[in-house]
């Protein structure tokens, strides 16, 4: 039997080496959540070694090409169940009788003053899970690992006019998609047809076919996108006022050169870089490394992505630097002066150091 007071009889220790006791487990599951408590006695001494192993501060981390990434190491799991990391630790006296002091605030007090025990409840969730928590060797260089990333759909309203089209006549087009009772069927039912409106008329020669415009024709053209966020929850606030502020306004009103991996391998062209907001948050981390102060980043892009198939069975993707020529009825890029509207950068250069 292990001794409270010899932590070298205890059996159990954390991945970092800190001795401690299992005093309980419990928890629930539902479907896809779980959470669990574990309650644990370590020595006073390592309560915030406990903690910083438990939520580890932000590394650099160096890629196999030479560029370096800020790395945000997971919390500490709960055992061999990856999806179950530490949301919550709370802390107290073990004993209840005798105070703790774990940040050794009181150095001259009389010994026997302070408890040399405390309790630890320890809570574990899904929750609070990233790309890579099912992997035991997640990519430390992947900006994915710590990118937070959402995005909602919009549009644009183009309002144009259309030369050179053709005018179809009320013929259904047999190659067009049509559900069975869509068709222009009339009921026999007297009533029923009172509220289906008055028959097609009888076809003339030449109905269904295809009719030149003479004049041009104003039409509107819905231009889908899609609105993201990118949020970078810890940033080290040395990095973002030294280099990384200078990266985020020479890219404003950009679009990507290359690319994104990390927005799912994005076309070149179709993102477009509007802005960022910043705020700084402080933290119960020690001032070391490169924790201190940090910062929290929400970058927004616009995609612009309009797919339109082409011979051979490809899609040609125009961006946000093609427009339509209401001339041509097509899709074209733009030149100002020789010149695209929006100019191009290398948005990966963002999260390298």
């Amino acid at each position: 039997m292990s001794n409270l007071n010899d932590t070298t009889t205890w059996r159990r220790s954390t991945a970092g080496g800190i001795p401690y006791r299992l005093v309980d487990t419990s928890g629930e599951f539902q479907f896809n959540d779980s959470t669990v408590t574990e309650t644990y006695i370590i020595q006073t001494s390592q309560l915030l070694d406990f903690m910083l192993e438990s939520f580890p501060i932000p590394v650099i981390k160096k890629a196999k090409n030479g560029t370096k990434f800020i790395f945000h190491p997971k919390p500490r799991r709960l055992g061999n169940l990856a999806a179950l990391s530490t949301t919550t630790i709370s802390w107290k006296a073990f004993e209840g009788s005798r105070p703790i002091d774990p940040f050794g605030f009181d150095s001259t007090a009389p010994a026997g003053t302070y408890d040399e025990f405390c309790t630890l409840s320890i809570q574990y969730s899904t929750g609070n899970q990233e790309k890579g928590a099912e992997n035991d060797d997640p990519d430390e260089t992947d900006p994915e690992t710590f990118l937070e990333i959402t995005c909602s759909a919009t549009g644009e309203f183009l309002h144009t006019t259309i030369p050179n089209g053709k005018f179809k006549g009320a013929e259904p087009d047999p190659d067009e998609d049509i559900a069975p009772g869509q068709g222009p069927v009339v009921e026999d039912d007297p009533e029923v047809a009172l509220n289906q409106g008055p028959p097609p008329p009888a076809a003339e020669d030449g109905d269904g076919e295809e009719k030149e415009i003479k004049e041009r024709v104003p039409v509107t053209i819905l231009v889908p996108q899609l609105e993201w966020n990118i949020r970078w929850s810890h940033v080290p606030y040395n990095f973002l006022r030294d280099t990384l502020i200078n990266r985020l306004r020479r890219g404003l009103g950009k679009v990507n050169s290359n690319r994104l991996s990390w927005l799912f391998n994005a076309p070149v062209g179709t993102m477009l870089f509007v802005g960022f907001n910043m705020s700084r948050e402080t933290s119960w981390h020690p001032s070391v490394g490169i924790v201190k102060p940090d910062a929290k980043l929400d970058l927004k892009f616009i995609e612009k992505n309009v797919s339109i198939p082409v011979r051979g069975g490809d899609v040609k993707t125009f961006g946000h630097n093609d427009f339509f020529n209401s001339k041509t009825g097509t899709w074209e890029r733009l030149l100002l002066n020789g010149r695209t509207v929006y100019r191009t950068a290398n948005f990966n250069e963002i999260f390298a150091i």
